[in-house]
């Protein structure tokens, strides 16, 4: 339960709510280089790691494997799925032995429209995490801008 007191989305949930998400939460461990899951696959919901890291990655024709994020303890990953029905954008690999548990698509929505106050509490944490992400991804994109500008 002291992982997910760390994990972003969760922190805002009282007690009694985070032992309502653990009981929904499934334990895997990876191998170092398994794939967790695969540019496209269908997504059936999302991961939070317990020990070990994860490579959020993309194969670039004529390139090869391109790393977009290293992932550690407390973070989490495959949650676009549980927005959209799309598949999966990138490929998920551990780097290492890796520990993570997983919490099924279908499982987490129900329990989500099952509590109003839980579903915003989570809602917002999601957000927030988005905004860092996507503000971490505008300073890359401005890098990789500036970079082919100097060419």
């Amino acid at each position: 339960m002291e992982v997910f007191r760390k994990v972003p989305i969760f922190k805002d949930l009282k007690d009694d709510e985070l032992y309502q998400v653990l009981a929904l939460a499934e334990k895997k461990t990876f191998k170092p280089e398994e794939k967790i899951f695969a540019e496209g696959d269908k997504g059936d919901g999302f991961y939070i790691i317990l020990k070990g890291e994860v490579r959020i990655s993309m194969l670039l024709e004529g390139i090869g494997e391109e790393l977009l994020m290293l992932l550690k303890e407390n973070d989490y990953f495959g949650e676009m799925s549980l927005i959209d029905d799309q598949p999966r954008s990138a490929n998920a690999i551990s780097d290492k032995e890796t520990t993570c548990m997983f919490i099924e698509k279908n499982k987490f929505a129900n329990f989500l429209h099952s509590d109003i106050y839980i579903e915003n509490k989570i809602i917002n944490g999601f957000l927030k995490e988005l905004s860092r992400r996507m503000r971490n991804t505008d300073n890359k994109m401005k890098n990789i801008l500036l970079l082919m500008k100097s060419f």
